[in-house]
């Protein structure tokens, strides 16, 4: 009986660290996809010329809490968020 728990200990062994290893796999693959994406100074130098242009820009609307909120629409969809 003490020779079959001892190999029943070295296989739940084994499978813990299999289970380990995989569980070490998923948390690296999981921490790749959350890492930022590459900063592009030139396309945001871009994005922000625009927003500069717009503010500088006359608007039609009838108050400012219409055109803050017209630019901020516009930022978010600029910047797909």
């Amino acid at each position: 009986m003490e020779k079959n728990k001892v190999k029943l200990e070295q296989k739940i062994g084994k499978i813990l660290a299999v289970m380990e290893s995989h569980i070490q796999s998923d948390t690296q693959e999981a921490n790749e996809e959350c890492l930022p994406k590459q900063f592009d100074s030139k396309a945001r130098q871009e994005k922000l010329a625009v927003l500069n242009k717009k503010l500088k820009e006359p608007t039609h609307l009838e108050s400012p809490e219409q055109a803050y909120q017209q630019q901020s629409t516009e930022v978010v969809a600029d910047t797909g968020c």
